[in-house]
């Protein structure tokens, strides 16, 4: 179609859009064929808000609403359909892609003035923000302070990017570097308002507080080698923050001696606290124990624990010097893929960061950190009938290190002379790494008018504010369908609708 008349087309249909409620039939298989658990139905519907722009599904701005499979109808007529297998051709495996939640980080500071438009243009989408409490050691954090902090995080919003959040005292073992228990505790209550309202655009929580950079080690008041206050203070951090967000500590071992673990797959994504807090290895691959991080003796047997926890938790970290037998490109590709790593920094440690790239695996980690998922092939009918059950089967591929931890629907988007959206049974948090298969179907309504639609997937962001900015939905890692307008995953731009 010409420019001018997808334009006019668009005008047309922007008047006349009506939205649709879809039902998913029952009988869903979903399997895994990776080293993983693999992924199952039940993932969560949200509220419909399928936009797209010029050349993509939708119209900007508008959303449609669907229904999920608890609303599907099981005497929905079953009609004759042929389907046909659409093959789609992943990008080099060391492309790397703008994807929401993953990847190296920069740095910003959100008590500044500046604007952290950098951070995209510099091919990342999530920066770390350390915020420094050192002003109010002995006083309550004041208003002005915080209306500080959130119009940092408005900026990270306008941005298109996540945060990566730790309050700290201060960044260096300059004494004093951390506030006594009492302090912390009130300073936690202060600031649970603002992460709160800012939940959507802050990626995780670093526990931070206790000691030099926040790193739960060498506290001027002795809090490190407390255990009573370290519970106290990730007591007051998971009362405060949402459900939803990870809270990380700098070692795993404080996360086992607070709340055990691995987390299991029935606890996984659940509301205890095992469930809820990951790690991050601020010293990751830098000595034979990474500086501590690993008891003496016991790497090995951590890392297993390690490496069963994080497929259901968040992991990342930096390196913190230069360490040869680890820093090596044979030896930290296979660990990150072990540990499910998501996210590392991308300015520290320049010696292992020039190491990864003299021997050529930068970029390749680069494109793996967190989840890379590849569409394989889609299964579907190219003809359809409105009132009937329209099948589909999707094969993905998860060339990442991890599976997405952010929970987000997968919604299946018919867009033409009318718009339609329907929530797909499948979870992303469990697209771990490795090969998934989805078989379903969905119910058209027989209200839905003939014509040909264009037909695709959509993974936006969970949170109302973010769904309809297409830089916080998920992009697929092939080379050709993504609608950078829309945020959508194009699959066939011409399903013919019957009446």
């Amino acid at each position: 179609m010409a420019a001018s008349a997808a334009a006019s087309e668009r005008c047309t249909l922007s008047v006349m859009r009506f939205w649709l409620f879809a039902g998913l039939c029952s009988g869903v298989v979903l399997a895994s064929a990776c080293g993983g658990s693999g992924g199952s139905p039940g993932g969560t519907p949200g509220a419909g808000g399928g936009s797209a722009g010029a050349g993509g599904l939708g119209g900007a701005g508008l959303g449609g609403v669907a229904s999920d499979a608890s609303d599907a109808s099981d005497d929905a007529p079953v009609c004759p359909a042929s389907p046909v297998e659409h093959l789609f051709n992943a990008l080099g495996p060391k492309e790397n892609l703008l994807n929401p939640s993953r990847g190296f980080h920069d740095f910003i500071s959100l008590t500044s003035t500046d604007d952290f438009d950098d951070v995209r243009k510099s091919g990342r989408t999530i920066a770390y923000a350390g915020v420094s409490l050192l002003d109010y050691l002995d006083a309550p954090i004041p208003a002005s302070f915080l209306a500080k902090v959130s119009a940092g995080l408005d900026r990270a919003r306008a941005a298109r990017i996540k945060v990566v959040l730790r309050f700290v005292y201060r960044e260096e073992f300059t004494a004093p570097n951390d506030a006594k228990l009492s302090r912390i505790l009130e300073h936690i209550q202060a600031l649970a308002p603002l992460i709160q309202k800012h939940a959507d655009v802050i990626m995780l929580l670093e526990a931070g507080f206790i000691g030099p950079w926040g790193e739960w080690h060498s506290s001027t008041n002795g809090l490190d080698t407390d255990s009573s206050a370290k519970k106290s203070v990730l007591d007051a951090l998971l009362a405060s923050v949402p459900q939803e967000m990870p809270v990380l500590v700098r070692r795993w071992s404080f996360k086992q001696d607070y709340a055990g673990g691995p987390v299991t797959q029935a606890q996984a994504f659940g509301t205890e606290a095992v469930a809820r807090i990951g790690h991050h290895n601020d010293c990751f691959l830098s000595s034979a124990d990474d500086v501590g991080t690993y008891p003496a003796g016991k790497m090995a047997a951590w890392k297993a624990l390690i490496a069963e926890d994080t497929r259901f938790v968040p992991a990342g970290g930096e390196t913190c010097d230069d360490y040869p037998p680890r820093t090596s490109c044979a030896v930290a590709v296979p660990e990150m893929a072990e540990l499910h790593f998501s996210f590392l920094n991308a300015a520290y440690h320049p010696g292992a960061l020039a190491r990864f790239e003299s021997e050529g695996c930068y970029d390749e980690i680069a494109a793996r950190l967190g989840y890379r998922l590849v569409l394989e092939k889609a299964t579907f009918p190219e003809q359809a009938k409105a009132g009937c059950a329209l099948p589909l089967s999707l094969v993905l591929r998860n060339d990442g290190f991890a599976a997405p931890y952010f929970s987000r629907d997968l919604v299946l988007v018919l867009d033409g002379p009318a718009h339609f959206e329907a929530h797909l049974p499948l979870e992303p948090r469990r697209l771990e790494p490795g090969t998934h298969s989805l078989d379903t179907s969905v119910t058209l309504p027989a209200s839905l008018p003939a014509g040909s639609y264009r037909v695709a997937l959509w993974l936006p962001d969970p949170a109302p504010s973010l769904r309809t900015t297409p830089e916080y939905s998920i992009r697929f890692a092939n080379t050709a369908g993504w609608d950078p307008t829309s945020g959508t995953n194009l699959l066939f731009d011409a399903l013919t609708l019957s009446p």
